[in-house]
């Protein structure tokens, strides 16, 4: 918004000299301020001097211009399912079920044409398999993704919650998700390097061709379009691993739990 400038003016202040007819040399008295004239209090906000350019003073001249904040947008994960009928009994039995690691459990709220990857990988024997299985990892992919909310659309449930709910500007292959409050975005990568700007729950973009592996990334920011480093352990893409699910046999089941796109 255009910020108005009020000029003050003053009235020029003309002082009647004495006559002195013994020619003795007589100082007037300083004339007093006429009223309606401004006097600029030290003590208010800088607004306000900043509105009279004319009474600025060497200090305020000479003092450094503060950085303006940088705007960053957070999507801090939701539970937007728990007003489905059944949800919250399914989702309390999934959260038991993973805390134990107990595969009979889960496979009791898994539909049998569950759906594990976009080569052909489907089964609840192939899911028993990658539960453990040191290339997938099925349990800690899960356990990673029940604490991040549940997103609801079309009938069906995603978790995490943010997996329905990215703009469309944002790139699904270079989009990335800051999992937590006040993650620095970094000026270089290192952790002693200047922050640029506190993320919470941010979405980010990542920088093509990275690195393999790096414990930096190079991220811009969505909303603000500042590009800084994070901590690579801070963000997952959001198209990571996702579990879905839908109303099946009188329940809740588990149809995908699949990463990529």
């Amino acid at each position: 918004m255009e910020r108005h400038r009020v000029k003050r003016t003053y009235a020029a202040l003309g002082l009647i000299g004495l006559i002195c007819l013994t020619g003795c040399n007589q100082t007037p008295e300083p004339a007093p301020a006429p009223s309606g004239s401004t006097t600029v209090d030290p003590t208010e906000p800088s607004e306000v001097a900043s509105e009279a350019p004319e009474a600025s003073t060497a200090a305020e001249a000479s003092a450094a211009p503060q950085e303006p904040a940088i705007k960053t947008a957070s999507y801090p994960p939701r539970d937007d399912c728990t007003k489905q009928a059944g949800w919250r009994d399914f989702r309390a039995k999934l959260g038991l079920a993973v805390a134990r690691r107990d595969a009979d459990a889960l496979a009791a709220l898994t539909a049998p044409e569950v759906q594990l990857d976009y080569g052909g990988g489907h089964g609840i024997d192939t899911m028993r398999k990658r539960l453990t299985d040191k290339d997938y990892r099925l349990w800690d992919k899960l356990t990673a993704i029940l604490p991040l909310g549940c997103g609801f659309q079309g009938g069906l449930a995603a978790m995490p919650w943010v997996f329905w709910n990215t703009p469309e500007k944002l790139d699904p292959y270079q989009g990335m998700w800051v999992t937590g409050m006040g993650v620095p975005l970094l000026e270089t990568a290192s952790p002693t390097a200047k922050p640029l700007a506190p993320l919470d729950w941010a979405l980010v973009e990542a920088a093509p061709h990275m690195e393999a592996n790096p414990k930096f990334l190079k991220v811009t920011e969505l909303a603000s379009k500042t590009t800084g480093y994070v901590d690579a352990k801070r963000v997952r893409s959001v198209i990571d691993y996702r579990m879905i699910a839908e109303p099946k046999d009188g329940g809740w089941r588990i149809t995908a739990v699949i990463a990529g796109d």
